[in-house]
């Protein structure tokens, strides 16, 4: 038997339909029909994806340059910002004097410590040098008789009592004397760095008196011809305003100074009393 096609197969249905006394209506022809069609393939989408061949350190310096640009005055945002960047300019340097003031007051504090502390040291050095001239030559007078123990400013000691504070007193002496020199030297230090900050406080508020003209000209022409100059100027005034503020402090006179009595008594002794 011979295989029907399609079309054979839909007339052959019509004729069996119209002896057997029905009408077949077109629309189930067609349902039929669409059924046994083959439906026409619909194309394939290709979907290609495009690989990122950029290397890791260029991505890492894109991301840096961005961050630079989005925190820092960088030549390009001053361009579009003039007058943002010199009212933010002006503003740091409104900062810096303030942070100057401060040091000047805290420095002067520090000198006027010093200074009268030089005074303190230079008035006991002269009472225990007092002192130890006294007790050297009671030391040799009663040496010279034999007779201990001996009276010395109302007190009496034996002689090793006397040798020891004959010591001590000289110790005081040299303690004495080391410690006017550190703190005469501190003041010296100090009167040059409050020279020094109140010239760069000069300097940092002929600077914002500048940028505040700049500002006003700015404003009118939307422009600065000099912006590299300026900015350099400004970053320059700022990092020696942080050296200033972060080498103000001094080291203690304690650790400075050095223990004078380090011998044995009479080897001290005998020096001392050999002077």
């Amino acid at each position: 038997m011979s295989v029907l096609t399609n079309d054979r197969f839909f007339l052959f249905l019509i004729l069996i339909g119209l002896c057997a006394g029905c009408e077949v209506r077109v629309p189930v022809i067609d349902e039929i029909k669409g059924k046994l069609e083959p439906k026409p393939q619909s194309p394939q989408t290709v979907v290609t994806t495009e690989v990122d061949t950029t290397s890791a350190i260029i991505k890492k310096a894109r991301v840096a340059e961005q961050k630079r640009q989005d925190t820092q005055w960088t030549t390009d945002n001053i361009q579009k910002e003039p007058v943002l960047y010199l009212q933010s300019a002006i503003k740091e340097c409104e900062v810096i004097v303030q942070r100057l003031d401060t040091q000047l007051l805290a420095l002067g504090i520090k000198m006027n410590q010093s200074s009268r502390e030089t005074l303190v040291q230079a008035k006991e050095r002269e009472l225990y040098q007092k002192f130890l001239d006294t007790a050297k030559a009671k030391y040799r007078e009663v040496s010279t008789s034999g007779v201990w123990p001996a009276e010395l400013n109302g007190v009496t000691v034996t002689e090793e009592q006397l040798k020891r504070k004959i010591v001590e007193a000289s110790g005081k002496v040299d303690s004495c004397v080391t410690l006017v020199s550190v703190h005469q030297q501190n003041v010296n230090k100090l009167e040059r760095k409050l020279a020094e900050i109140a010239q760069k406080q000069q300097e940092v508020s002929a600077l914002k008196r500048k940028l505040s003209l700049d500002l006003e000209v700015a404003k009118v022409k939307k422009a600065i011809d000099d912006i590299d100059g300026i900015k350099d100027t400004v970053n320059a005034m700022m990092d020696i305003s942080n050296a200033l503020v972060s080498g103000a402090g001094e080291p203690a006179l304690e650790d400075m100074v050095l223990p004078t009595v380090t011998s044995k008594l009479n080897s001290d002794f005998e020096k001392i009393m050999g002077k």
